[in-house]
């Protein structure tokens, strides 16, 4: 029965993003340009980039890359949260902890918090992590494509000491 009802509420979310997608494209994203990049061009970049990690990732879930929005699949990937309704609205929580500040986080963050409640702990955490992350936001990762993933990911959480303040 939870598993139903944790369905009916998933999908009630991708609902209201399915909706707000094209409003939120016409309204927010006039001055982003699509990428000039198609899943056969990602696909042949070398093992272990970002361009060959992100095909694989949007092939793994059947998605597609779509026009505007090939960074979400970028923040997936890099931040490490599944394509889960639940992992969804993690993402979302750790990118404004990252203080990434646009209305698609604003208003995933805001429909995580009512219909999935009892992930709110996740939620807490994954924000957490991008309060300590480097901040990647405004990063354009279509210019990253051939570097590693393991690279940019270190990069992007890496540690710092408390005492001395170094990166280490």
């Amino acid at each position: 029965m939870k598993t139903l009802f944790l369905n009916a509420r998933g999908r009630l979310l991708f609902g209201v993003v399915e909706v707000i997608k094209p409003i939120y494209a016409r309204l927010f994203q006039r001055s982003k340009r699509p990428w000039k990049m198609q899943m056969p061009q990602l696909r042949s970049f070398p093992t272990g980039s970002l361009g060959k990690e992100l095909a694989a990732f949007i092939d793994e879930h059947g998605f597609e890359l779509l026009p505007l929005y090939e960074s979400h699949d970028v923040y997936h990937l890099l931040l490490g949260f599944p394509a889960t309704v639940p992992g969804e609205g993690a993402m979302q929580f750790c990118l404004l902890g990252n203080g990434k500040k646009s209305p698609a986080v604003y208003i995933t963050v805001l429909f995580s918090l009512i219909l999935l409640p009892e992930h709110i702990p996740y939620f807490l955490q994954a924000y957490r992590k991008g309060k300590e992350a480097l901040p990647i936001g405004k990063w354009d990762f279509q210019h990253l494509l051939y570097e590693p993933v393991c690279e940019l990911q270190s990069m992007i959480f890496r540690q710092q000491s408390r005492a001395t303040g170094y990166i280490f």
